[in-house]
C-alpha cells in the first residue's frame, strides 16, 4: 500500500535494485556577522489584516520562538481596527508566565496599534 493506493504484486514483477553509494558532501565555511543595537536582539510580528484565530496562532508561535532565542524584548503590531486582535494579544500576554511587562508603543512608534513585550530574564 502506498498512501491510498493498494495493489497486489507477484514476486516476479519486482527487479533487484542496487543501492547507490552516497557521494561525499563538500562542506563550506560560512561566516555570519550579527549586528545588534545597544538594546540587544529585537523581533517584530505584524498581525494587521489577520483573522483572530490566525493571529493568535501566529502570536503563540512567535512568542515561543522569541523565548527559544533568548530575546529580551519583542514588538507586536496589531493595528487599531476594531480592537479584537489587540484584546486577544493583551489576554495572551497576561496569561504568559514568561512575560515581565508589556504596554503600548510610544506614539511615534505605533501607539496603541503596537505592543512592546519584555520577557523575564
Amino acid at each position: 500500500q502506498v498512501g491510498l493506493i493498494k495493489m497486489t504484486l507477484e514476486e516476479k514483477e519486482f527487479d533487484l535494485v542496487q543501492a547507490q553509494q552516497e557521494k561525499p558532501v563538500k562542506k563550506k565555511q560560512v561566516n555570519v556577522v550579527k549586528r545588534t543595537s545597544g538594546r540587544g536582539p529585537q523581533a517584530r510580528l505584524d498581525l494587521r489584516g489577520k483573522r483572530y484565530e490566525e493571529a493568535m496562532n501566529e502570536l503563540d508561535t512567535f512568542i515561543d520562538q522569541a523565548l527559544l532565542n533568548n530575546m529580551a524584548q519583542v514588538d507586536i503590531i496589531h493595528g487599531i481596527g476594531t480592537g479584537v486582535i489587540r484584546e486577544g494579544v493583551t489576554k495572551y500576554l497576561q496569561r504568559n508566565k514568561h512575560v515581565k511587562s508589556f504596554g503600548y508603543a510610544p506614539q511615534n512608534a505605533g501607539g496603541s496599534g503596537a505592543t512592546i513585550v519584555t520577557f523575564k530574564g
